[in-house]
């Protein structure tokens, strides 16, 4: 039995309701409680105020989807949902790729910077190759 059994004394409706409340009260506990040490490097950016409550609240997947890009020259900007603008530039001996500005706008909104992004990167395990 995982958690309260309330299968003899609730309705399965009543059940559900039950448990969906009690999930959100958890959550909400425990994004008191933490610190976020359990992301070590990671941006914060992937938590933001609820400006209703005043409490954290997780981004959702459609908040890093832009809703305007502009590319100008070899400039990329993307606008997104909750107003930001992200704008990146291509260095001068790389050829312009829409695809990469775009990926950058969304990395660099998602990282507080390029550098905690290279970090995540860096941080990958090389599998050696088999010898023949």
């Amino acid at each position: 039995m995982n958690g309260l059994d309330t299968s003899n004394w609730m309705s399965p409706e009543t059940e559900k309701i039950f448990n969906q409340e009690l999930n959100k009260l958890i959550e909400k506990e425990i994004l008191k409680m933490s610190d976020f040490t359990y992301m070590p490097r990671m941006s914060f950016a992937t938590w933001g105020m609820d400006l209703a409550e005043g409490t954290p609240r997780k981004y959702l997947r459609n908040d890093f989807i832009p809703v305007k890009i502009i590319y100008n020259g070899t400039t990329t900007v993307c606008y997104f949902k909750d107003g930001s603008k992200e704008i990146v530039h291509c260095a001068e001996d790389e050829q312009f790729v829409k695809e990469v500005g775009v990926m950058s706008c969304i990395m660099k909104k998602l990282f507080n910077s390029r550098n905690e992004f290279k970090r995540l990167v860096d941080s990958g395990y090389v599998q050696p190759q088999p010898k023949k």
